[in-house]
């Protein structure tokens, strides 16, 4: 007789926004009684986050004492010392979650994750996968782990209206007034309607554009804007990914490749380009608007 394995799992999402999101709306898509079998494991700077996504999945909150990503991930700007104290907090809070017969899963692992974990089993999500969202669902099948197929994003239909999302809390992500100048030309040929939203307190050039909209610092303003348009075109995987999970049509603007980390209809239908390369980026976005 062939055994099964029906272990419990908990997927840790300590790190950062765009992955937390990554994981709950994976999770999300689990049916039937394997609900039971997963959870999310996450840090206090996610938490107003998770209340305004779409659907639920069960959270266990651990006390990182921080409000912000964990010093452990953001050791360049947090400095080594706070990054260990960062650590042993969330070695000991992670270590006060564990539950029997269960396995602690992150999308990669690293000598951080090792030690936060313990002597929790640890496993990858992210192995050999093209997409890190082939990567949760190959994962899940073979933990026998049933899931419901994800709905396509809807096509828009009537009026249009765009969002651009140029900033990223990397700086290296963020788009320059000259692209967001370009992409603000593109949708405008489309005949579309352009907004750009900058949140408060981000110091960027692109706040010259005439389509700028100023919005508060919240996860809360961030999803009222990514319901406000029917496309949106992001530099950075958090607009991205909570764009897709709100069912909107994204465009990924990127300044290098990187399809691993693109949302999940972002990558089956090539719908990203890299913004140095001006003509096949043109391309790209124009049918991404006209499709």
């Amino acid at each position: 007789m062939t055994h099964v394995n029906r272990n419990c799992i908990a997927v840790a999402s300590a790190k950062s926004y765009g992955d937390f999101v990554i994981a709950h709306s994976i999770l999300s898509t689990v049916t039937g009684t394997d609900v039971s079998r997963i959870r999310l494991i996450a840090c206090p700077h996610v938490r107003d986050l998770e209340a305004v996504l779409p659907r639920r999945v069960p959270v266990t909150w651990v006390d990182t004492a921080e409000s912000n990503v964990p010093a452990l991930f953001d050791v360049k700007k947090r400095g080594a010392w706070a990054a260990a104290r960062s650590a042993l907090r969330l070695r000991r809070e992670f270590k006060k979650a564990r539950r029997d017969r269960e396995i602690l899963a992150f999308d990669a692992i690293g000598l951080r994750e090792r030690f936060i974990a313990g002597g929790w089993p640890a496993v990858m999500v992210g192995n050999k996968a093209a997409n890190i969202y082939h990567a949760y669902s190959r994962f899940l099948s073979e933990h026998h782990v049933e899931v419901r197929a994800a709905a396509a994003s809807p096509a828009p239909a009537g009026a249009r209206r765009a969002g651009i999302f140029p900033e990223s809390r990397l700086a290296r992500k963020q788009l320059s007034a000259e692209v967001v100048a370009r992409i603000l030309d593109g949708i405008a040929a489309a005949g579309i309607d352009a907004s750009v939203f900058i949140m408060d307190g981000d110091s960027t050039s692109s706040r010259e554009s005439p389509s700028v909209v100023a919005i508060p610092r919240s996860f809360a303003s961030l999803g009222a804007a990514l319901r406000s348009v029917d496309l949106v075109i992001s530099a950075d995987s958090l607009p991205a990914h909570l764009g897709e999970y709100y069912s909107r049509r994204v465009f990924v603007a990127s300044l290098y490749p990187n399809e691993f980390w693109l949302p999940p209809a972002c990558f089956a239908a090539g719908r990203w380009g890299l913004v140095h390369e001006r003509a096949a980026f043109s391309r790209s976005l124009n049918e991404f608007l006209l499709a």
